[in-house]
């Protein structure tokens, strides 16, 4: 369990890099956001050329089914096989039935596809493309109801291959035009989603690059802050360092001298020092062997944490050590 000190320690220190770790979180929040909107749009975009290629291919099996009725009828004349148009007005047909049945579905059945398919009009889209499919199915019934009884049999009647060519026939500039309504409409709402998208992407890519700057400019704010603060900090040592009279210093655990000791240091020991040097080579020429031994020995139970704070006065060797 955490002590009150310490929790409120904590406290400051998030106070402290609140800002920071919002502004990273909502760049991880920017680019998770992108990368979902560009699978699911592209995942749109898809479907959108599928539908496209769907309603365009309906113009193409209007023509295909009413020359194959023309060409079944001429080879009834002349009393040669239909088997080659027969399967193509059958083929045709059924294709024309799956195009309609497609593009009357609203598309975008998993739920992220569906919920940005509502985001930019999806419903309204639909709608309209159903309403569209609903006409050119409206046109084609009458001919598809013709058609039946011919691909019912290898050997339609030809009073029953007449009619359905005179039907389609008549039929078959309107189906095109309605079929090229479709397709236009698709593609147009497919162009404005499209852009609806950019600009959504880049505007979140923009906001991130925003974001980024920010998190950029704070963190380098605050090294700067920081490397200020270290900077005054040695100052302040520094002039401390320089006015005590006591050989104050710091060492490592091999015994080198830090860079930063008092002014009087120097004297005390009776030799120049620039920082590094090993204060246990500086007694042992200075003490002894000896008194070389035991300091090391000091030190290696000082560094160890094996000394009580009360005790390290009685155990320094070099307490009652005096140097000329």
């Amino acid at each position: 369990m955490k002590s009150p000190a310490s929790a409120r320690t904590h406290e400051l220190r998030l106070g402290k890099y609140r800002d920071l770790v919002i502004a990273i979180t909502l760049f991880l929040i920017l680019d998770l956001g992108v990368l979902v909107l560009n699978f699911f749009a592209s995942t749109l975009i898809e479907t959108d050329a599928a539908r496209i290629n769907t309603a365009s291919e309906l113009r193409m099996l209007s023509q295909q089914m009413t020359k194959a009725l023309l060409t079944m009828k001429e080879e009834m004349r002349e009393q040669v096989p239909i088997q080659t148009s027969w399967a193509q007005l059958s083929e045709a047909s059924q294709q024309f039935d799956r195009n309609i049945a497609k593009l009357k579905q609203p598309p975008g059945q998993n739920a992220g596809e569906h919920l940005i398919g509502k985001l930019f009009s999806g419903d309204e889209r639909a709608q309209r493309t159903a309403e569209l499919a609903e006409d050119v199915e409206k046109t084609w019934r009458p001919v598809a109801e013709l058609i039946v009884p011919v691909l019912a049999t290898p050997q339609p009647a030809p009073d029953i291959v007449d009619a359905a060519t005179i039907k389609a026939v008549a039929r078959n500039i309107k189906l095109i035009g309605q079929a090229g309504d479709l397709s236009g409409y698709l593609e147009e709402s497919a162009t404005s989603r499209a852009r609806q998208l950019r600009t959504i992407q880049v505007s979140a890519i923009g906001l991130a690059f925003l974001n980024f700057l920010f998190i950029v400019f704070k963190f380098l704010r605050r090294l700067r802050d920081g490397d200020a603060r270290v900077e005054m900090a040695q100052r302040e040592t520094g002039r401390i360092l320089a006015t005590v009279g006591e050989g104050l210093f710091l060492i490592n655990a091999e015994g080198a001298i830090s860079p930063q000791f008092s002014k009087s240091l120097p004297a005390l020991l009776g030799t120049p020092l620039n920082g590094g040097e090993n204060l246990f080579d500086l007694v042992g020429q200075m003490g002894g062997k000896e008194l070389q031994t035991d300091l090391k020995s000091f030190a290696e139970i000082l560094f160890a944490g094996r000394v009580k704070p009360v005790l390290v006065g009685q155990l320094n060797p070099m307490r009652d050590i005096e140097l000329e």
